[in-house]
């Protein structure tokens, strides 16, 4: 699959000039070796470090399988997209199934193209879904994705099923539990 972004000017995150958004780029498959560039564009978008280990641990030892990723890299081999599921293996009625949770989906900023039409996004989506979504591959996928990731998910097929609740109670004023050593600046909820 191939496709270009559409450049906005200038980006806030990185002051890069358009030209630089309007490389054409393609969609493949994970590779051995794009962890380092993964890593890179995942420090990029989410600002927040993980390590190779952590890389290795969460991808490529998972015991669900091998990484299902799929990259958006310029004609320069640039990573600038990624969409990746963990396989997780499941029972289910007495077979073992597999399904994908779908994590760490990121366009690099100086890619995005809004809501205009489908960008890199989608184009990842539809080609990790027809790479990992075939007969025997996986028995489907799912994910807590934001709002927008939601809106722009709709185009490749993602149903909202329900919103993800959250119940939480203070136990500040109930007393710690009998085996916590009690320490007046812990909160328990």
């Amino acid at each position: 699959m191939e496709g270009r972004s559409q450049g906005r000017g200038l980006s806030d995150t990185s002051q890069v000039p358009a030209e630089v958004a309007q490389q054409p780029w393609t969609v493949r498959p994970y590779r051995p070796g794009d962890e380092g560039q993964i890593l890179a564009l995942f420090k990029k978008v989410f600002d927040v470090e993980r390590s190779l280990e952590h890389w290795h641990w969460k991808f490529r030892d998972n015991p669900g399988g091998d990484p299902h990723i799929y990259l958006a890299v310029t004609a320069s081999g640039r990573i600038v997209g990624q969409y990746a599921g963990l396989p997780v293996l499941m029972r289910w009625d007495g077979e073992t199934l597999r399904l994908t949770q779908i994590i760490d989906v990121m366009v690099d900023p100086d890619f995005r193209t809004g809501l205009k039409k489908p960008g890199m996004f989608v184009k990842l989506a539809d080609g990790y879904i027809r790479g990992y979504g075939g007969p025997g591959r996986t028995a489907g996928g799912f994910g807590f994705p934001p709002p927008l990731a939601l809106r722009i998910g709709r185009l490749v097929g993602y149903t909202e099923l329900h919103t993800v609740q959250q119940l939480a109670k203070s136990l500040q004023d109930a007393p710690p539990p009998a085996w916590s050593w009690p320490i007046a600046s812990w909160r328990w909820v």
